[in-house]
Parts: C-alpha cells; structure tokens; sequence
C-alpha cells in the first residue's frame, strides 16, 4: 500500500490503482483485516503504539500477519519477500516484543490494536 501512495504522490494514478488492486487481493485471500486509520498513523507510517516499542513499518505488517496466523512462508508471499527475511523479521519482533512465540506475539498485537 506504501507504493501505491508513492505511484499516487508521484502522479502515476494508473500504478496506483493497480498497486491497490493487488493489495486488496492480498487481503481478501489472507483475510488479513487491514484498518490504517489517519488518527493512529504518525508521519512513518507506525502506529504510535507500536512507534513506543521500536517496531519498524515492515515489522508492524509481518506482526498483523503473526497475529492472523500466517506462516512464515505465507507472510513472505504476501510482502514479496523471502522465507528467510519473513523469519528474520518474525524473530526480530519476537525480541523486540519480549515475547516467546508467535501466539504471544499476537496475542500483544491484538492488545495494541496492531493485528
């Protein structure tokens, strides 16, 4: 969705709607809810709460697919990124979550709103 803002930003309205396309797709086959509110969004695109505990845009994407459930393999498709990074950005959150897997990764996105 960023590159789609970024299509729109630089004029390619074409690009944008078929970054957008793809995205809804995305979300309709993983029945990932994906709710980016302006109110909770500061200027990088991280929600505040999860600003407050370090996590990256990238991070904040792979941690609402933990929270669904999603495989690492799963999140990789989804981002067009590989199985490997998908598992280095999942151990990342881990750490900076303090937590010790992924349903306890969820369940602190879900507190948060993050999911």
């Amino acid at each position: 969705m960023l590159l789609a803002q970024a299509l729109s930003i630089d004029g390619d309205s074409a690009g944008a709607r078929l970054e957008l396309k793809a995205a809804a797709r995305i979300v309709e086959e993983f029945g990932v809810a994906v709710a980016v509110h302006d109110r909770l969004i500061d200027d990088g695109g991280v929600p505040p709460a999860a600003r407050e505990l370090g996590l990256t845009a990238r991070e904040v994407e792979v941690l609402a697919l933990v929270a669904a459930g999603r495989t690492n393999r799963q999140i990789a498709e989804a981002l067009f990124i590989a199985v490997k990074t998908a598992s280095a950005h999942v151990s990342s959150l881990l750490l900076k979550l303090g937590v010790a897997n992924r349903s306890e990764a969820g369940a602190v996105a879900r507190r948060l709103h993050l999911d």
